[in-house]
């Protein structure tokens, strides 16, 4: 029986694919590619098997289909993150079933879905009036505590006498 041998480095790995590091390392949390933690030198490191890495090579410039992170998608002159493909799903679907509507159904839905845009939109503006005004909040909280240490400042000492007094006499008076 032959045993596997787990003998290369990640950065060796990552010269023979052409990636980063970082991207061996992606590859191995999707478990497309197997690693062994290995200790060299007192340090634990991860190794790889030739074969497969060879093995992967290949399928990386074959093309074969991977994981895709999702990406930014415009559509209308807008940005819609994370398409996963539903998007297309939803739509064809969308499609079947526009055609056996009756027109009215179809305004209706016209409607209530420009209406959803019009909300989305507005509900993007407020928010961003919201962060400036959360920001205006912060700044004016900054001002006020330095003008009340200013006021602190101007404010008259205390007499030695009432400094040495505790304090529920030199608030309640005695």
């Amino acid at each position: 029986m032959e045993e596997i041998v787990y003998d290369i480095p990640i950065s060796e790995v990552a010269k023979l694919l052409d990636k980063s590091d970082r991207q061996v390392r992606r590859y191995v949390k999707e478990k497309q590619l197997k690693v062994r933690s290995v200790r060299v030198g007192g340090h634990k490191r991860l190794m790889f098997n030739r074969d497969d890495i060879l093995s992967f090579r290949e399928k990386v410039s074959a093309g074969a289909p991977q994981k895709e992170r999702a990406q930014a998608e415009v559509i209308e002159g807008q940005v819609v993150e994370g398409d996963d493909g539903a998007r297309q799903i939803e739509d064809a679907e969308a499609a079947a079933m526009e055609s056996e509507m009756p027109p009215a159904v179809k305004y209706v839905i016209d409607a209530l879905t420009s209406e959803i845009k019009e909300l989305k939109k507005e509900s993007k503006e407020l928010h961003y009036q919201l962060e400036q005004r959360s920001g205006q909040v912060g700044f004016l909280q900054g001002k006020v505590e330095i003008l009340q240490e200013e006021l602190k400042m101007l404010a008259p000492a205390q007499k030695e006498e009432d400094a040495k007094k505790p304090w529920y006499k030199r608030i309640f008076g005695g």
